[in-house]
């Protein structure tokens, strides 16, 4: 029996899986990401132009002055899920 076919076999298979989920999970990121900060943009905009008397109150004085630091935690929030769907991909989680 010729096994270098079957290696070959699995080790482009292997390949192909883990591009595949490198692939969908950086496509996956970028899409939930963009979604995300457009939301809060969305937020931040609506309360400044329609909600101008309530500005100076919580909490959307709260979220108005700290946006940045808003959009990092989910960043780092959807980085950390990102890699706990790599590892059930890779490792088969069930």
């Amino acid at each position: 029996m010729n096994f270098s076919i079957l290696i070959g076999f699995y080790k482009s298979n292997f390949i192909t899986c883990l591009l595949m989920s490198l692939i969908m999970v950086s496509f996956f990121n970028l899409f939930i990401l963009l979604i995300a900060d457009n939301l809060v943009d969305v937020l931040v905009d609506f309360h400044q132009k329609n909600n101008a008397s309530n500005l100076n109150k919580n909490p959307i004085k709260y979220v108005i002055e700290n946006k940045e630091k808003i959009k990092q935690f989910y960043r780092i929030l959807i980085f950390l899920a990102s890699i706990f769907m790599f590892y059930a991909i890779w490792f088969k989680m069930e």
